[in-house]
């Protein structure tokens, strides 16, 4: 079968879904998180929502050993959830930091542009400055 891995963290996932605005396949239970925080699809940003998944078919070649949840299932299930808000809020850090980032370079170039211009400025004044008082000094 086909293994299908989450757009967000990379891992592997036995729950893939398909968020039909965008294309992406993610892990079910990571999206969901993210959609519900953010209503947004986390890698082009279009606006989304649950309904806009689409679970993907799969192959279940390996059926769960265990019938019941033992004590270590909902363990390793709980460290998978926090692992995937880890993982969903670290995504989010990620792409405000490229924004910000973003942001600065523009604001540093507006800054060095503006010194730029006044230093041309200054140096134009005080050579119209030097004219005129030549100009003064003749008349």
């Amino acid at each position: 079968p086909r293994m299908s891995y989450c757009s967000i963290s990379g891992f592997y996932t036995t729950e893939p879904v398909l968020l039909k605005k965008s294309g992406y396949i993610f892990d079910k239970k990571t999206i969901y998180s993210f959609i519900r925080k953010f209503n947004k699809c986390p890698i082009t940003g279009i606006s989304s929502s649950i309904v806009d998944l689409i679970e993907c078919k799969t192959l279940s070649v390996n059926k769960p050993f265990f019938k019941n949840k033992l004590d270590i299932i909902s363990i390793i299930e709980m460290l998978e959830e926090e692992i995937r808000n880890f993982i969903i809020n670290y995504f989010q850090l990620k792409q405000n930091l490229i924004i910000t980032r973003q942001e600065l370079l523009k604001s540093l170039y507006q800054n060095d542009s503006s010194y730029k211009t006044i230093i041309f400025l200054i140096k134009e004044n005080n050579k119209y400055k030097k004219i005129l008082n030549k100009i003064l000094a003749v008349v």
